[in-house]
């Protein structure tokens, strides 16, 4: 620093600075796999440091999801593997994760010290929702007043927003008897001839459109009053 009387300052306290050339160069391949209630982020490790070095000064790694024009971490600790289960998603959103490694300066140094690596590259993913409810079960059956009565338990997925119903008279040829899903858990058929037997089964819809496998057959015969 020069004064006004262009007089030059003493000179600073010294500082020594080290490269941190062992610091671990970022996480490779991001992936995802989706499932109905989680999606799991993966990744493989750094194979070295950036000044080469091998093996890779891993600690552990941060994961960050970003959010509009928001970078936010979604691991609390570091994470130990190279993975992580995001829960808090939704199908038809997408995400871009980005991840980072961390290491330790040195031998001992504590964990308030850890340096992360540089970004990986982003990850986008759009979760979608191709995971069908299970068939519905426990389905009760009876006839009365020339009507055919069907009743079942409500499935236990929450995202189920109806159910459709099939009728056969042979167990060959289905017919699906419903327009359009159904919200109710029972259904009642009054289109059938009195004396002749039907048989019926149910599959539960999401409100991603897909239909369960279908459910054990139940049959009967439309009875008269």
């Amino acid at each position: 620093l020069i004064n006004l009387d262009d007089r030059p300052a003493d000179l600073s306290n010294f500082a020594n600075l080290s490269p941190l050339s062992t610091v671990a160069e970022p996480p490779l391949t991001l992936q995802a796999r989706v499932s109905q209630t989680q999606v799991e982020i993966a990744w493989q490790p750094p194979a070295a440091n950036l000044n080469g070095s091998k093996p890779a000064n891993v600690f552990g790694y941060n994961l960050y999801r970003r959010e509009s024009k928001q970078t936010v971490k979604v691991n609390k600790d570091p994470l130990k593997e190279p993975r992580f289960i995001e829960k808090q998603f939704q199908f038809g959103t997408a995400y871009t994760f980005i991840a980072r490694a961390l290491s330790l300066p040195r031998a001992g140094a504590p964990i308030s010290e850890l340096i992360e690596s540089n970004e990986s590259l982003p990850f986008t993913i759009t979760p979608k929702d191709t995971f069908p409810p299970t068939a519905p079960t426990s389905i009760s059956i009876a006839s009365r007043g020339g009507i055919v009565s069907l009743f079942w338990p409500p499935n236990p997925e929450p995202d189920v927003i109806g159910y459709n119903v099939y009728r056969s008279e042979d167990e060959q040829a289905w017919t699906k008897v419903t327009a359009r899903p159904i919200t109710t858990i029972t259904f009642s058929d009054r289109q059938v001839q009195v004396g002749k037997r039907y048989f019926y089964q149910i599959v539960a819809v999401d409100n991603a459109g897909n239909e369960s496998p279908r459910s054990e057959t139940k049959s009967e015969v439309a009875e008269p009053n």
